[in-house]
């Protein structure tokens, strides 16, 4: 057993605070009060041998085969509390171009599959360290993308 009391906690993986506090939320998965911890800037929580865990093996982070669509939909989501998926056009555009294909596949089987038109039109903000802030220019601006920006922010160093 694992004393939590001595875990040094990393900083939030969503937003990179360092406010975590200590929180129990009910898992009805396990039928038991869970011990987390909880980001005060974005509201992310996980158990606490779990918070400090961070993939970074591509391999790690690959589905594995015995799971269905639903729960490696799911675990890509993992323990944030996200309603929505928003990725940055400009961002899509600087992926490979087979990903781009995939991409632009899946999004007409989305298309095909609801009617979206009868949703409210969702509206996007920008949060920084959890204040409100503008969009940077260059992520914008899809039509001129500025390569040197778009390298800075890849988690490859370059090489997306």
């Amino acid at each position: 057993m694992v004393n939590h009391s001595k875990v040094e906690l990393l900083a939030c993986p969503f937003c990179g605070e360092n406010e975590i506090v200590r929180t129990e939320v009910w898992s009805g998965f396990h039928s038991k009060w869970v011990d987390t911890r909880e980001c005060k800037c974005c509201g992310a929580a996980a158990p606490v041998e779990v918070w400090n865990h961070r993939y970074t093996d591509p391999a790690q982070t690959a589905p594995q085969p015995e799971q269905s669509g639903h729960d490696e939909l799911w675990q890509w989501f993992g323990l944030s509390y996200a309603s929505w998926l928003t990725i940055p056009r400009v961002l899509m555009h600087a992926m490979p171009d087979d990903w781009q294909r995939q991409m632009a596949a899946l999004l007409r089987q989305w298309d095909a599959a609801w009617n979206t038109g009868r949703l409210p039109a969702p509206e996007v903000s920008a949060k920084l360290n959890g204040k409100f802030t503008r969009w940077p220019e260059w992520l914008l601006d899809y039509r001129r993308p500025n390569n040197a920006e778009i390298e800075a922010v890849s988690a490859q160093g370059g090489e997306a």
